[in-house]
């Protein structure tokens, strides 16, 4: 699965065509309830998914995934709430560490 969720990942072009420019973030595709993180701990699959429906739902109008496996897999409430709170301590960690000073 590319990353399709990385900011920049994505461009629209002049025609309304859009590509795929960022290749270097590539992650297998598992259906099982193991939430795969990448080589810096982010769930770059489930969020790819995520941006997958995103764009399918807002571009194609296709609202309703419910007998897709992979969006039952993936799109799973429990399974995002779990995937937020992952992408939520990713982005935490990505914060530079407050000096003393600042904690005084």
């Amino acid at each position: 699965m590319p990353d399709l969720a990385g900011v920049g990942n994505l461009l629209l072009t002049r025609s309304g065509d859009i590509k795929l420019v960022d290749i270097n973030n590539i992650s297998n595709l598992s259906f099982d309830a193991i939430i795969n993180l990448d080589d810096r701990n982010y769930p770059v699959c489930d969020k790819s998914i995520q941006a997958l429906s995103l764009l399918e739902q807002k571009l194609l109008d296709r609202s309703s995934h419910r007998d897709n496996l992979i969006y039952k897999t993936f799109l799973d409430p429990k399974r995002m709430e779990e995937v937020q709170a992952i992408e939520e301590e990713f982005h935490l960690s990505m914060k530079p560490a407050m000096s003393y000073s600042e904690t005084s």
